[in-house]
């Protein structure tokens, strides 16, 4: 992905997943008592308790900030020592030449886990809202939680390869310039010169 439709796409997704936990907050709050259902077992059954707003405020923060969190450790590359950054063949990784184009490919992949991350928070605020709007025989929030979680898992997994195929591969990726050679005046000059003389010796011969 390109340096510049990364921090476009952060851009976005920063300011999209705020509004989403704000809405499903204004939504849902008025219809949910001041007492919640905030934790349930394998059966759907509640077995834990807390206040509607602390509820909220937990979600809304885990939410909110896992997103810029993630993206911003990956911003520690630029700042940090490279001895307190555990990354392999970090000595080219984090050369001058490499340390911004490294810190790039990290905003990319940690801005991509932080939003998804963020989903899936979401995906549980609701449905532990639903859960506690619905009756009580239907374990949603299990049918749901079952499926979800181990997608969610199967993705974790795939994004980590993913991110250590490119780091690994990081260093095939630069396209080597071709060097140019650079004729001085002098030089030219001095050439010619040459070339007058060899055609010089050539007629005298003749």
């Amino acid at each position: 992905m390109r340096p510049n439709l990364t921090i476009v796409m952060f851009i976005v997704a920063a300011i999209f997943i705020p509004v989403e936990y704000i809405v499903v907050t204004c939504v849902f709050s008025p219809r949910l008592p001041e007492i919640i259902d905030s934790h349930f077992d394998e059966k759907g059954e509640a077995n834990g308790q807390s206040s509607k707003n602390s509820y909220f405020s937990l979600m809304n923060i885990l939410g909110i900030l896992i997103y810029y969190l993630l993206p911003a450790c990956s911003l520690l590359v630029l700042c940090c020592p490279a001895d307190l950054i555990n990354l392999p063949n970090k000595e080219f990784l984090l050369s001058p030449m490499m340390r911004h184009r490294t810190a790039g490919v990290l905003l990319s992949f940690f801005t991509e886990f932080g939003f998804v991350a963020s989903e899936f928070i979401l995906i549980i605020f609701v449905l532990g809202i639903v859960q506690n709007l619905i009756s009580k025989k239907y374990n949603i929030i299990v049918y749901a939680v079952s499926i979800g979680l181990p997608i969610f898992l199967i993705y974790v997994v795939i994004w980590v390869i993913r991110m250590i195929y490119k780091i690994y591969h990081l260093k095939d990726t630069i396209v080597q310039q071709p060097v140019t050679q650079v004729h001085h005046p002098e030089t030219i000059n001095n050439a010619n010169t040459t070339l007058y003389q060899q055609q010089s010796l050539a007629e005298d011969k003749d």
